[in-house]
């Protein structure tokens, strides 16, 4: 059961406690007279308050109709102003027979004392409403957030729905195909187990550590290069690679892949002088990585890989102190340097023994 109080009810509990105060802080002689007086201003301060906040303002201010909102304020004025003016000197001397008290006051001063009574319940509900209007954005930004997460959501259903296919029996299939290739051309066969091999990349899971085995994402870089070399023979490429043999080194996916896919996508193929170079070497236990390659003209070819900003993040989140990337792009020549020190830290071995149960 929900014990909570209503919105209305606070308001009432705020209103009658400010009403009391009041006729506290001014009794007199006359306790009936000053509650009475006290109830009745304070009724036409709550109308005005509430006209104010929840009419006026909404209304004409936030429609940016400025000159009709001034006239309502205006409006509201003179009509508080009156009403004070009926009630203190036609409604209650009809009533109880009395002479009101500002009696052979100036009316510039009554007036004067109305307007500051009047300014003073402006302020309080332009305040109110202030709080309204930002509470409101607010929640229609955390609706805005909810509903780019539904969208979200639902793309990633799409794109789950697009891959019911098994990959296994993807994979499986293209073997099969590559065995009764390869009798016909080794060559083929073996630039078919690489496309295998690239595609295998996109699906491969990660451990509970968030990597996979470095020897897979050199595997996937070398297929990569393979590929190019089918496809353009002439390509001027030089590939090094020092690592030791049976190192059950971890990596984050797709790192070193995306900027050798980069170099392929962007770079000169042909050059004599300048080659696409890619190197790779564990150095004391640091992976050093670079890629180099100039810039080629061409139509470049449409790519669906990861890209070079996501990849700084990525490796942000997953080395945070630990890496070093340096990328020099001019007009001509594209180059990356990546260090990722103690990478023999995170083996094949520690990342099971992490998952092992106690």
């Amino acid at each position: 059961m929900n014990r909570s109080i209503p919105k209305a009810g606070w308001h009432l509990l705020i209103w009658v406690a400010y009403v009391t105060l009041s006729i506290l802080v001014h009794v007199g002689h006359d306790l009936w007279g000053t509650i009475y007086e006290g109830i009745v201003s304070n009724l036409i301060s709550a109308l005005i308050f509430y006209v104010n906040a929840l009419w006026v303002l909404p209304r004409y201010y936030e429609t940016g109709k400025y000159f009709k909102f001034g006239i309502a304020e205006v409006g509201l004025w003179a009509g508080s102003v009156l009403l004070r003016y009926l009630f203190a000197f036609i409604i209650d001397p009809y009533l109880f027979h009395v002479t009101p008290s500002t009696a052979g006051t100036s009316p510039y001063y009554i007036i004067l004392v109305f307007t500051w009574q009047w300014f003073g319940f402006m302020v309080y509900s332009t305040s109110y409403w202030f709080a309204r209007m930002d509470k409101r954005n607010r929640l229609r930004l955390k609706d805005l957030e909810i509903e780019k997460m539904k969208q979200q959501n639902l793309e990633l259903e799409n794109t789950a729905l697009k891959a019911q296919i098994n990959p296994h029996f993807l994979f499986n299939t293209l073997d099969s195909f590559r065995h009764e290739i390869e009798a016909l051309s080794p060559g083929l066969g073996r630039d078919m187990n690489a496309l295998m091999s690239i595609m295998q990349s996109s699906v491969v899971k990660t451990g509970s550590d968030g990597m996979i085995a470095l020897s897979r994402e050199i595997e996937t870089v070398e297929s990569l290069i393979s590929i190019y070399k089918r496809r353009y023979p002439d390509i001027n490429i030089s590939y090094s690679k020092s690592v030791p043999a049976h190192a059950d080194y971890r990596i984050l996916p797709h790192v070193l892949m995306c900027f050798v896919e980069n170099a392929f996508e962007h770079g000169a193929y042909y050059d004599p002088v300048k080659s696409i170079v890619v190197q790779l070497k564990i150095d004391k236990g640091d992976l050093i990585f670079a890629v180099y390659n100039k810039k080629g003209v061409r139509n470049k070819e449409h790519s669906a890989g990861i890209g070079i900003p996501l990849i700084k993040r990525h490796l942000n989140n997953g080395y945070k102190e630990r890496h070093t990337l340096l990328i020099n792009d001019d007009d001509d020549d594209f180059y990356v340097f990546l260090r990722i020190n103690a990478i023999d830290k995170v083996t094949l071995k520690t990342a099971k023994r992490q998952v092992s149960p106690a």
